[in-house]
């Protein structure tokens, strides 16, 4: 395929999800709004469900609200047809992703859900007449016609539609519970990340081999140490043992350049 061609095919998908992107933006109304809130007020865990590459990205909200504190987890609800609605209680809430809003394996287990647990529900969905739309306690439409593809069939648009308004709701989570830096890290302890956020000077200083020196310690004896050591500096201490400097392997090749051998003497 001729490159120009795959050039204008990535920049239009670009272009249709940054317009329908908009375009939704301009439309949310009173149940985004209620979703927040209803997800704020929740008592219990808040469930992701989804099937496919919904389920996929219904897991990926999961875990976004775990990280920024609000317990959460995912349930493939082919497997919950199979014994994990017992995780649900009454007191949770369930978000339902589903573009067609009829997919099979949800329809089974939603009024088991709704109805028997007595579980809030709320359903993420790409069709007003479906029947998630129609029995969830709230619903959020995609309002998209079709996917992006050439066969206006494979989830494109829609699931990437699905990760905006999951992680919109995120953020807005995020202000409502007045999320600090320090209560992110106390869910990322690990990564690079987690450092960012918590690793301190203490968590890799060296208690002890510490290198010093006394205030009239020889140019020699400080070359020793250092070399002794291999820190590649040495500390300086006062008679009462209080730090009063460092003197470092290129603090002295500096000296021993600017003063040569007046330095030894």
């Amino acid at each position: 395929m001729n490159n120009k061609i795959i050039y204008s095919l990535i920049k239009n998908f670009f272009k249709q999800e940054s317009v329908l992107l908009e375009k939704f933006s301009l439309s949310i109304d009173d149940n985004f709004i209620k979703t927040v809130e209803c997800i704020d007020k929740c008592n219990g865990k808040i469930i992701f469900l989804g099937m496919g590459k919904s389920g996929l990205i219904a897991r990926k909200i999961s875990s976004t609200f775990s990280s920024i504190g609000i317990p959460s987890f995912f349930i493939n609800p082919a497997e919950a047809r199979h014994g994990d609605l017992g995780s649900i209680t009454k007191n949770d809430l369930c978000v339902f992703f589903s573009n067609s809003g009829n997919t099979q394996e949800i329809v089974e287990i939603f009024p088991t859900v709704k109805n028997v647990i007595k579980a809030q529900t709320i359903a993420i969905i790409g069709n007003k007449n479906s029947y998630l739309a129609k029995n969830a306690n709230l619903f959020i439409d995609l309002n998209l016609n079709k996917e992006d593809d050439y066969l206006g069939i494979v989830p494109t648009l829609s699931t990437a539609m699905m990760l905006a308004i999951g992680d919109a709701i995120s953020i807005a989570m995020m202000h409502i519970r007045n999320l600090k830096r320090e209560d992110f890290a106390k869910s990322h302890p690990g990564g690079i990340l987690g450092k960012k956020l918590t690793f301190k000077i203490e968590d890799i200083m060296e208690q002890n081999q510490i290198p010093f020196v006394k205030l009239n310690s020889s140019i020699s004896e400080v070359i020793h140490v250092i070399s002794a050591y291999r820190k590649g500096a040495v500390i300086i201490k006062d008679r009462n043992n209080h730090l009063i400097g460092i003197i470092t392997d290129g603090d002295l090749r500096r000296a021993i350049e600017k003063f040569k051998e007046k330095i030894f003497t």
